[in-house]
Parts: structure tokens; C-alpha cells; sequence
């Protein structure tokens, strides 16, 4: 396992996150790729030895007090090694900082374990929703209540 201490954080452009989210999320569908709210978002990456390897794209509501990110990726031959929960753990510190209360995020129902490990929980009873046939699940964390 390659140490996840040798990659960094960097912010990026939105359309930089595209061929990753396509990659891992959407394979042949550049169409679910890509959301139109993507220029209000800001958008961060993990890079190791200079290549893309993890994205992830945060939007925070009108008051400031929720945010929801969007579009986690991190590249198949990567996963496991630390990288994304690098990337996820910037994004909580940050979120945490600019003061917000709520982050969230929907995730596909078969990561739901991932997030509860990084101290988020169900929301809405655990209810499931299907979306372009993946099963969804709210997944949240009050900031608030965080260390």
C-alpha cells in the first residue's frame, strides 16, 4: 500500500473533476458527470505525484449553514489506501470552519458504511431513493456537535 501521506490537497476547477467523476461514477455517461451548479461549488482533489487520484465538490446553501457535497470520486486502482478519507476529512475540517451546521451528502446505498465510519449517520430514517437506477441514501453530519 502506497503511503497516502505522499499525495496533497488542492483546489480545483470544476471542469478538472469531470473525467474522474465519469471514470468512477458514470462510466461512458459524461452527461451525469457534470451538474449545472458546479460553477457556484467549490471543488477539491487529491493529487499524488502530480496525478488526479481523488474529487470531490462542495455546495454550501444561501445562509451558510449547510452544505452538501457532491460527486466523491476517487479513482478504482486508489481506493482503500486512505486518499479519499484524506479528501473527505479536508472537507469536514473546512465546512466546520466557515461555520457550518449541517453537511450532507447522498450517497449510493452501498457506501453508507464508509461515511458512518467518518462520523456521519442516515438521515430521514435511512429511507433509500433511487436515482438513474443506483439506490441512494441521505447520509449527514452536524458540525456542530464535531470536535
Amino acid at each position: 500500500m502506497e503511503d497516502a501521506n505522499q499525495a496533497e490537497v488542492v483546489e480545483l476547477g470544476f471542469e478538472e473533476t469531470y473525467p474522474l467523476r465519469e471514470a468512477v461514477l458514470w462510466p461512458g455517461r459524461p452527461d451525469l458527470a457534470a451538474l449545472d451548479c458546479d460553477p457556484h461549488g467549490k471543488h477539491w482533489g487529491m493529487r499524488r505525484r502530480g496525478e488526479l487520484v481523488s474529487v470531490i465538490s462542495v455546495f454550501v446553501d444561501g445562509d451558510g449553514r449547510e452544505a452538501q457535497f457532491r460527486k466523491f470520486a476517487t479513482a478504482l486502482e486508489c481506493q482503500g489506501q486512505g486518499l479519499g478519507s484524506i479528501l473527505l476529512k479536508h472537507v469536514m475540517d473546512q465546512a466546520q470552519q466557515q461555520g457550518v451546521h449541517r453537511l450532507w451528502c447522498n450517497a449510493r446505498s452501498n457506501q453508507a458504511g464508509f461515511y458512518e465510519k467518518r462520523g456521519m449517520q442516515p438521515a430521514d430514517g435511512g429511507a433509500t431513493f433511487l436515482k438513474n437506477g443506483v439506490e441512494y441514501i441521505c447520509m449527514e453530519m452536524d458540525l456542530r456537535d464535531s470536535p
